[in-house]
């Protein structure tokens, strides 16, 4: 608890603005990278007790040459505003352009927040060890990563630490409202201490969710000094393969802690390389953490889906997806609410009682769920795919469970017939342990061959409204794997609450 103290001490000093006797206002629009760079050398150039706030608006495009002169004052960057790198940002990251080998650096006795901006695109070169490094005070904040990363071939050219923030043995980092989607090391080689944070002196991650959704993404963190993450969520997507990476590598001497946080389809390397202060869920069944409210081994319940959120000040949305708590996820109203952030990833207050059961508990995990209420049995009927023909859903509440079948197809093209049971919440969610029927059919001479039921994984299904909601799925077999897709109602099912 001391330590916990201790760093929201850190989070308040360094969200805190600093004491000036002089302020300056600079206001840099149309992406305009040249303007940018001025700003920031006058900003190092001033009186040393001045703050300086960058005001940004637009899409800046980075290249190779492009690094920003290195902080040496106070200096706040506010958006909204984008910054693109001239990577590729499909899904493969294959691109061969690189952007700069270093975007920022702060130097020890810096200042250097960067608030509401959106990092876009940044295949980083081989010229540095971080597109950010730090080595004074840097806070993030409403910031959103995406697709900076480091490609697998630099491996014979990278230091071990490149990745896309390093903070410095000297710096203190603070990473509040934070999204980082498919980011840091790209390859099946990572180097050990890879990924999209390196921490080697001390850090506060909260309200702050990373989602990797490939195999080939390296652990998304690394640590060599003090780390301590509060609410938060780390969601690695093909959680069914074999080998999984860690979501935290720790080294000798380093401290991490967790508390309030989800971890979900990564390996239970973090739970060695961690301690859990409590009230944290890990679905990693190998993990060792035991601390008061730990949940081991159990779904996270956590879908990607479209968010609103108070970032867009200037009517721009630089997050516009969030890992959301299903109803039936075990992180609502399950955390320790006197040790919960203020605001979670979306800028919404807690505890808020997001699922309308009266207990104004706060959730594990970066967002705080909101209340989507349906009509006792409302759920039942009828389904579609909308994004793929032949795949229907099937839902039936009854007095002990509910039913939930999926026709679908497997990656070969075969149908399958995928079906569980589980527990209405609040009227609109169900997580169901599912099962396919092997070897079942007639034989020749017509006598039925009993079918033997084999465990397929896993459905979570979380309505928006009587006729829209997300189905994630996990699957043991590799045939079907990982994924996520909306359904829209086809039938109702008569004198139920919700109707056409």
């Amino acid at each position: 608890m001391f330590r916990f103290i201790c760093a929201l001490g850190l989070i308040t000093l360094l969200m805190t603005p600093l004491f000036a006797q002089t302020m300056k206002i600079v206001e840099v629009g149309n992406g305009d990278v040249a303007a940018l760079r001025n700003a920031i050398q006058e900003a190092n150039e001033g009186p040393e007790d001045r703050q300086t706030t960058i005001k940004v608006s637009g899409d800046f495009i980075f290249t190779a040459e492009d690094s920003m002169p290195q902080i040496d004052a106070a200096i706040t960057i506010r958006g909204p505003a984008r910054f693109l790198g001239p990577g590729e940002s499909d899904a493969s990251l294959s691109g061969d352009q690189e952007g700069p080998g270093q975007l920022f650096h702060i130097n020890s006795g810096a200042s250097f927040w960067l608030d509401n901006l959106e990092l876009t695109d940044f295949s980083l070169n081989h010229e540095s060890d971080g597109l950010i490094v730090n080595e004074g005070e840097l806070v993030l904040k409403q910031m959103q990563l995406s697709s900076v990363y480091t490609e697998r071939w630099c491996i014979k050219w990278c230091t071990p630490a490149m990745t896309a923030i390093v903070n410095r043995p000297t710096g203190n980092l603070v990473a509040k409202q934070v999204s980082i989607v498919n980011s840091g090391f790209y390859g099946a080689w990572a180097p050990s201490k890879s990924g999209v944070i390196v921490n080697q002196g001390h850090a506060v991650i909260t309200s702050t969710q990373i989602y990797l959704t490939e195999r080939t993404w390296g652990p998304p963190l690394s640590n060599d000094g003090t780390l301590d993450v509060h609410n938060s969520s780390f969601v690695f997507k093909d959680a069914s393969l074999s080998h999984t990476p860690p979501m935290l590598v720790g080294g000798d001497g380093a401290n991490a802690q967790f508390l309030n946080s989800v971890i979900s389809g990564f390996s239970a390397g973090v739970c060695r390389d961690a301690i859990s202060t409590g009230h944290n869920l890990n679905d990693s069944p190998d993990c060792e953490w035991s601390s008061k409210g730990d949940l081991i081994g159990i779904p996270a319940g956590l879908i990607w889906r479209p968010v609103e959120t108070r970032w867009d000040w200037a009517g721009k949305q630089i997050l516009t997806h969030a890992l959301v708590p299903v109803a039936a996820s075990p992180v609502i109203d399950s955390a320790n609410t006197d040790s919960c952030i203020s605001y979670d990833l979306l800028g919404q207050g807690r505890p808020t009682d997001g699922n309308g059961d009266g207990k104004r508990d706060c959730d594990r995990g970066a967002v705080e769920s909101w209340r989507i209420g349906l009509a006792e049995g409302g759920i039942n009927g009828l389904y579609f795919n909308p994004e793929a023909d032949g795949h229907y859903l099937y839902i039936l509440e009854n007095d002990h469970n509910t039913l939930v079948v999926w026709t679908t197809f497997d990656a070969d093209g075969n149908p399958a017939w995928v079906y569980g049971t589980g527990e209405l919440i609040d009227g609109r969610s169900v997580i169901a342990d599912a099962y396919v029927n092997k070897n079942g059919g007639y034989s020749i001479g017509g006598e039925i061959v009993t079918s033997e039921a084999e465990h397929w994984g896993r459905l979570e299904i979380d309505m928006t409204s009587c006729t829209e909601g997300l189905v994630a799925f996990y699957s043991d077999l590799p045939e079907f794997g990982n994924g996520q897709f909306p359904i829209d109602r086809l039938a109702y099912v008569k004198q139920l609450g919700c109707v056409d």
